[in-house]
């Protein structure tokens, strides 16, 4: 990852099946901290091994400084505590348009905050929350677990829904 971190034209990096630890999140922090043009775009974690705590690292990183358009922790390891690390990036980040933070076992529990700051944002327009436990069972009707201010595709398993929720 070291070489990586030095090379300024690159703006796409994806991890997938690797090991994602601390070390190697202080060198996507080296590319996460660039200014403009060349700041990292796209950050993919993909069934990567990676240890609870390098995600929560990641996360905190990615709150000092960053111009990512699109983030996907897939089976990232998202806990209780990244989990809300990670609604404060969705919170804050003015670049970010797409999340994908599928196979992390969230409950609805979890993802109700999530849910909550999606009806403010107005820039995330793209996430999939495929294979979590987001759907319990009588609650299908309730409209904080689908309500957006805005057009977003959402991925919920192998469905795509476009909703445009007023």
């Amino acid at each position: 990852m070291e070489g990586f971190s030095t090379q300024e034209e690159l703006h796409n990096l994806t991890v997938q099946g690797n090991a994602v630890n601390e070390n190697t999140v202080e060198q996507i922090a080296v590319m996460l901290k660039r200014k403009m043009p060349e700041h990292l775009q796209e950050l993919r974690l993909i069934h990567a091994k990676v240890v609870w705590r390098a995600t929560d690292d990641l996360l905190r990183q990615i709150l000092q400084r960053s111009y990512l358009r699109k983030l996907s922790l897939v089976e990232a390891g998202l806990n209780d505590f990244s989990f809300v690390n990670l609604c404060e990036v969705v919170r804050t980040q003015k670049t970010l348009q797409s999340l994908d933070i599928s196979w992390n076992s969230l409950m609805p529990a979890q993802i109700k905050p999530l849910i909550e700051i999606l009806q403010k944002n107005r820039r995330l327009t793209n996430l999939n929350l495929s294979w979590n436990s987001i759907m319990e069972v009588g609650k299908e009707d309730d409209e904080s677990y689908i309500a957006y201010s805005k057009e977003v595709s959402v991925m919920l398993g192998k469905m795509i829904k476009h909703s445009k929720v007023m």
